[in-house]
């Protein structure tokens, strides 16, 4: 027969002669850890104080028949409840150096050995380990020797240079820093001037880089003068634009005063309101634009013209007053000389042509609409033409009686 056990090894038992040489026995060391599992173990608290702190789980247990000592069957549990610690974060369940209830070891299967034959067994390799990998063969290229020769003589290869020509060996990266003969020679010189040629080359050295420094910095100082004087002439420019910018306001702004007292004064006529704007537009044509200024001589001319409109008869005086209309057609532009004409010159040729004008008198008709027709827009002009001089004519067309 075959026992099986937690622990320990079987041997075969010598002591009885009876038994065949196929039966075992337990050890010692089985049967005492055997003894040990079968012992009773001790409840460390009252069964009342258990019903009071595990109430519901005291309960089940007792409803399947537990009476006090350790779980299961034979009694081979654990006697006392797990305590419920609370731990820090991130800390493990059992840190090092901490003790477990030898109870609860004593009767648990997984005790410190089962622990530490399971801690052996994470050592171990694994049984797979040995098995040989499917890594994919890397397909080995060889290149012919026209291919290697062809990519050595495309990319230059940077060789050292050694200098054994003195008593210390240099390394040089081509063959531009190479000494000349005089200097070779005296390098090569023994005595005690190599040290002395050593310390004056690194100081020519030295020296050299010091001056390369202050020429980049000079340069760059040079460049820097240059630019800040070409700043200091397009300053210069500007100011001295805006000087005279400032004086040109200056001047027209005394010219518009000095225009607008006068109409104030009524000693301002249209013929010199005509020269004035003639001169502003000429002399200071941009502000003449910008500012508008040809509106500022129109809001000066409107009045001065009605009045010099109401004692005009174009019957009577058809060149009147065209040569000045003519001046102002030049000075504003289309849309203000259209409301001029329609505000002032208009209405006084459309009162004489319907009131005064007498359609069998043709020349008179005739002779105005020669004189105004270079002046007037041609919508005013084919305005005046088609309602107040046609209509009239054909009113008389249809009063003549070719027998009378």
């Amino acid at each position: 027969t075959v026992g099986f056990v937690p622990s320990g090894q079987l041997q075969p038992d010598q002591s009885s002669p009876a038994e065949p040489e196929n039966t075992f026995s337990f050890s010692k060391q089985a049967q005492s850890s055997v003894a040990k599992a079968e012992a009773p173990t001790q409840n460390n608290i009252s069964l009342s104080e258990m019903s009071a702190s595990y109430g519901v789980g005291f309960k089940l247990l007792a409803k399947m028949g537990y009476k006090g000592g350790g779980a299961g069957a034979r009694g081979q549990g654990i006697a006392n409840p797990i305590d419920v610690k609370v731990r820090e974060k991130h800390r493990a369940l059992q840190e090092e150096g901490e003790k477990v209830d030898s109870n609860a070891a004593a009767a648990s299967p997984t005790g410190p050995a089962s622990s530490q034959r399971a801690g052996d067994e994470l050592k171990r390799p694994s049984e797979a380990s040995w098995r040989k990998t499917n890594k994919p063969k890397t397909k080995k290229v060889y290149k012919t020797a026209e291919e290697i020769s062809e990519k050595v003589t495309a990319t230059p290869i940077l060789q050292k240079i050694v200098d054994m020509r003195g008593a210390q060996p240099r390394v040089l990266s081509s063959l531009e820093n190479l000494d000349s003969q005089k200097e070779y020679a005296l390098a090569t010189r023994a005595g005690p001037l190599t040290p002395l040629v050593h310390n004056l080359r690194l100081l020519c050295d030295l020296s050299e880089v010091e001056i390369q420094a202050l020429h980049r910095k000079l340069k760059h100082e040079r460049d820097t003068l240059v630019h800040l004087h070409r700043e200091q002439t397009t300053i210069q420019q500007q100011v001295s634009a805006d000087h005279t910018q400032t004086g040109r306001s200056k001047e027209l702004m005394e010219l518009l005063s000095n225009g607008l007292q006068r109409f104030r004064d009524g000693n301002l006529s249209v013929e010199s309101l005509t020269d004035l704007c003639s001169m502003l537009q000429h002399k200071y044509p941009q502000e003449y634009s910008q500012l508008g200024l040809d509106s500022f001589c129109v809001s000066l001319l409107m009045p001065l013209l009605r009045r010099n409109l109401a004692a005009w008869e174009p019957l009577k005086q058809p060149t009147v007053n065209v040569h000045l209309m003519k001046s102002w057609k030049l000075l504003l532009s289309d849309p203000l000389f259209m409301g001029v004409v329609q505000d002032s010159i208009l209405p006084t040729l459309r009162n004489a042509l319907i009131n005064q004008w007498n359609a069998r008198d043709v020349e008179t008709a005739l002779a105005l609409c020669e004189t105004w027709e270079p002046v007037l827009p041609r919508v005013t002009f084919d305005l005046l033409l088609n309602q107040v001089i046609l209509p009239k004519l054909s009113v008389e067309v249809d009063r003549w009686n070719p027998r009378a």
